[in-house]
């Protein structure tokens, strides 16, 4: 590698940290914001009027975090919904394990199902596929989750709040890594996701999950 190639590689290197760092500042203080205003902006939907919600999770393995996300999808505040676990067939490792941790008393009501083999579609767009089939007609939202998600009880009320206001047809988060250890390799992995940082806003919306 020449001298310019060398000075090339490391004006591009030096810009990344840069743009990664101000991400992570721009991050912390919108999550700030964010948590200063949800609240007051939740408390304008009366308990009334937030629709039942369905979340669907499609579940294949038993990833490392499984209890940490169980208790995560089940112990939402949001004060009407139901959950629909789905798994290709009853001898998914993870069939066993939600079956075992629905035993516990104390959950919101949940349904576990079991999709069968796919054919003419992707396994995770079958399982979603069935678990649609199982929706009520109380169900006026329907969310989607992923079986290594993690987050906060008011995940599933910051992700509905602009749709029980009407002023969302659908709403979305984005994933954001988060390193498995403190290993330089993955604290470096952990930032490639701030690329998209500055393109969402405004601020105070911004729901992180990872």
């Amino acid at each position: 590698m020449n001298l310019i190639e060398t000075a090339a590689l490391g004006l591009l290197t030096s810009a990344w940290l840069l743009q990664s760092a101000a991400a992570v500042l721009k991050t912390r203080r919108a999550h700030q914001l964010f948590t200063d205003h949800q609240r007051r902006i939740d408390s304008r939907v009366e308990v009334r009027e937030k629709q039942r919600v369905a979340l669907i999770i499609a579940v294949k393995g038993i990833p490392e975090n499984f209890e940490s996300f169980l208790d995560f999808a089940l112990g939402q505040d949001y004060p009407d919904y139901r959950v629909i676990f789905v798994t290709e067939s009853s001898n998914e490792p993870a069939h066993a394990a939600i079956q075992t941790r629905l035993r516990s008393p104390g959950f919101v009501k949940t349904r576990l199902i079991v999709a069968g083999k796919a054919i003419n579609a992707g396994q995770k767009v079958h399982n979603l596929l069935a678990a649609m089939k199982q929706l009520e007609r109380a169900d006026g939202i329907i969310a989607f989750a992923d079986a290594d998600l993690s987050g906060k009880i008011n995940w599933l009320s910051c992700l509905t709040l602009p749709l029980n206001l009407g002023q969302a047809d659908f709403a979305t988060g984005y994933r954001w890594f988060i390193p498995a250890d403190n290993c330089m390799p993955n604290r470096i992995i952990a930032l490639v996701g701030t690329g998209i940082e500055p393109w969402i806003g405004p601020a105070w919306r911004m729901c992180l999950w990872g």
